[in-house]
This record gives C-alpha cells, sequence and structure tokens, in this order.
C-alpha cells in the first residue's frame, strides 16, 4: 500500500456519516477518524454524491411533509440548501471520482461477478483509479468485488494500523 493509500468511500459509508441517523454511523466515524490519522486519500464516486443528495433530500421532504401530506417550495428549498451544505461539508473528506465510459464497459464485464450495476460502477472506477481500498457496508459487494473492499470496522482497522 502506498504512503498514503486511496479510500473509495461507497454511498452507504456516506449515509452512515452524513445523512439522518443510522445503525452505522458511530463506525463511519471511527472510519473517517482513521482515514485522516492513516493520511488517507478518501474519494468517493460522483454517483454516490448524487445519490446521497437525492436520499437524504427525498427523506427530509418525507419527513416535512408529515401529518399534512404536503410541502411548501420555501421548505423545499431549504431543504436543498441543508442538504447542499451537507455536501460542502463532506466534500472536506472526500474527493469526487468521475466515472466515465471505460467503468460503465467494465461494470457491464463484471456482471457475472457483480450483477448490481452501481456496485459495478463502484468496482471499475476503483479500478480504473487504482484505489487501495473500497469501503462499503455491502456484505455482498464485499464477498465478490476483485479488489480490495472491506466493511468499515475491517477499514478502520486496517488504516489505524497505517498511522503514524
Amino acid at each position: 500500500m502506498r504512503p498514503h493509500p486511496l479510500v473509495l468511500f461507497d454511498t452507504n459509508v456516506l449515509l452512515d456519516l452524513y445523512g439522518t441517523p443510522r445503525p452505522g454511523r458511530e463506525q463511519a466515524i471511527a472510519l473517517a477518524e482513521a482515514a485522516d490519522a492513516a493520511g488517507a486519500l478518501c474519494a468517493t464516486s460522483c454517483l454516490s454524491l448524487k445519490d446521497f443528495y437525492y436520499i437524504c433530500t427525498s427523506c427530509l421532504k418525507r419527513e416535512a411533509k408529515g401529518a399534512t401530506g404536503s410541502l411548501r417550495d420555501e421548505e423545499a428549498l431549504a431543504i436543498r440548501y441543508q442538504v447542499g451544505k451537507v455536501l460542502d461539508m463532506m466534500l472536506d473528506l472526500v474527493t469526487p471520482a468521475d466515472v466515465c465510459g471505460a467503468d460503465v464497459t467494465m461494470a457491464r464485464k463484471l456482471h457475472n461477478l457483480i450483477p448490481d450495476f452501481e456496485d459495478g460502477l463502484l468496482v471499475a472506477s476503483a479500478m480504473r483509479m487504482k484505489a487501495d481500498l473500497l469501503v462499503t457496508s455491502d456484505q455482498q459487494l464485499i464477498s465478490r468485488s476483485p479488489v480490495a473492499t472491506m466493511a468499515p470496522k475491517d477499514a478502520t482497522n486496517l488504516l489505524l494500523s497505517l498511522a503514524p
């Protein structure tokens, strides 16, 4: 592994770290701290950022609708602004990684191994970027990925072992 490992985070890790409270939150926080301690270069797919934005705005809009079942334009705008600010904070930790046509081609080639197209795109990006580690909570992806892939807890332990 290089002196500053390149670590690619899946959408589920970002949701645990920055989204509404989820069971993996504490582990995601420990992962971010370990990545910082190890001097890791952290990245995420641009598609993961898009998915994060969509999932968070949808959840917050659903909550805001509550019993009335409606949402005023000002409320929707405030939610989009709030999630945009969270994205800004997230970009202090992770660098957006492009997804390109070659990744689509590779994801299709990986289809028999990784049938979920989004996961295939993530693995293809990790391969193209020569990422040292892909971190996800998706156990099926962990078991099938042809690149080094770990759950947040295992990745945290590895990164802590690399910290000076």
